[in-house]
């Protein structure tokens, strides 16, 4: 049984179904290696069960949202149900965990796109906020940043400037981007594939964190932030504009 008020974090559950579930963790601001590899050692435990062989997972992780679908077609019906409650009590009292969203996962697009739907629900009810959640409120940047929602390892960046896109002001957040990573290219310490690119009201920086060790993702999140207000004329910063809460 699972009771959620025992629970250290918040735990909102929607329908499963016979394919099995997705799984979203997230942090109250950005996890731990620790957390991360308790939050891996608790797939595993229930991956090397016995009773439930043929059980598959894909997981992703981040330093600021893990997540997985586990599918459980293979595995015998009667055990669903713990499978679901050991993942959940296994989850309890990881340090850093704020909220655990659980909901169905299908081959069908149009079915997929009804999950999408019901997980979009859920973030609503939470009142979820993407930008205190990775901290970037806390950063102290003089322009205003917000973050619509969580598109896998992309980051796209709208930057708005108070005067005029021109090729002049790319180049400068080119430059100062360039200059506050220049640490970790000296180090050989890769932080992702960035593209920067003007559109008509706005500058569009573009990061894949692709191969980016979970230790340096916030590195690379943050520091485009970083490095931009070291850049004068910004007025605001959309992460992920336009998406509803994530895309996968």
């Amino acid at each position: 049984m699972i009771d959620s008020n025992k629970l250290s974090y918040e735990l909102f559950i929607g329908d499963t179904d016979k394919r099995g579930f997705e799984c979203f963790i997230c942090p109250e601001t950005e996890f731990s290696d620790k957390s991360l590899t308790e939050i891996k050692n608790v797939k595993d435990s229930i991956w090397n069960c016995d009773n439930y062989m043929g059980i598959y997972f894909d997981l992703h992780i981040s330093s600021h949202i893990v997540r997985f679908i586990c599918e459980w077609i293979y595995v015998d019906k009667k055990y669903h149900k713990e499978i679901l409650e050991c993942l959940i009590n296994g989850l309890n009292g990881i340090s850093g965990i704020s909220k655990v969203v659980i909901g169905d996962v299908s081959d069908d697009k149009e079915e997929d796109n009804t999950m999408n739907e019901e997980f979009d629900e859920i973030f609503d009810e939470m009142d979820f906020d993407w930008t205190k959640s990775m901290g970037l409120d806390k950063l102290g940047l003089y322009y205003s940043i917000k973050v619509d929602g969580i598109d896998g390892e992309c980051f796209h960046y709208s930057v708005y400037l108070d005067g005029d896109v021109t090729e002049e002001k790319c180049n400068e957040i080119g430059k100062a981007i360039s200059d506050y990573f220049k640490p970790y290219d000296e180090k050989e310490i890769y932080t992702g594939y960035l593209d920067i690119s003007t559109d008509d009201d706005k500058i569009e920086i573009y990061l894949d964190l692709g191969n980016v060790k979970p230790q340096y993702e916030n590195v690379s999140i943050n520091g485009i932030l970083q490095a931009l207000n070291n850049v004068s004329g910004i007025k605001s910063v959309v992460i992920n504009e336009g998406i509803d809460d994530f895309d996968f």
